[in-house]
């Protein structure tokens, strides 16, 4: 239905840009107003690649869970009971995907990624603990620098949808409003 959610951000960030900004004269409200403009853009931006996002995201942690799994079912840690409960973490989500379709929808898209991002807690969790053996620990390194590799990259996915806004959204207290005007 028209107008779409992202024409409608863009209508009120280019609002905010050209009509109300420039004719305010609060330095407070002008500075309030640029805080909202930046959000909009930031809905706008989610509007447009979260969906993406979230299926790489999930398609990256299915592909890292498949590389955990054939790693650790090798010969050096297959015995290691430490590394049961990661391992089963993997199994369990491997084949809870298997029953998952791909979802045109944000909601079903989301639910799978939560998933897959609560299977790699409890995976995270379970290599923190196996690691107290410093042998294992030196063993499962490389395995825990991907598990790095691909936080990182979800990073920054989630970095190129926003610029931060460092501010409230409250009047300035006294002392703020007289540091401004010196």
């Amino acid at each position: 239905m028209r107008p779409y959610p992202d024409d409608l951000l863009r209508s009120m960030r280019e609002s905010l840009t050209t009509v109300i900004i420039p004719n305010l004269a609060d330095d407070w409200a002008r500075y309030v107003a640029k805080a909202m403009e930046k959000i909009v853009l930031h809905l706008e931006l989610r509007w447009q690649h979260e969906l993406e996002f979230l299926a790489a995201d999930s398609a990256d942690i299915n592909q890292l869970l498949k590389e955990l799994q054939s790693a650790l079912g090798a010969q050096a840690f297959s015995a290691r009971s430490e590394l049961a409960e990661p391992m089963a973490a993997i199994a369990a989500q491997l084949e809870r995907a298997g029953d998952l379709l791909p979802a045109p929808d944000a909601g079903a898209i989301n639910a799978e990624n939560e998933t897959y991002r609560a299977a790699l807690v409890e995976i995270i969790d379970g290599l923190e603990r196996a690691a107290d053996d410093l042998v294992l620990r030196e063993q499962l390194e490389p395995l825990r620098e991907r598990i790095r590799t691909y936080l990182r990259r979800g990073l920054d996915r989630d970095i190129s949808l926003a610029e931060p806004t460092n501010m409230l959204f409250g009047a300035p207290s006294p002392q703020t409003a007289q540091e401004g005007r010196a």
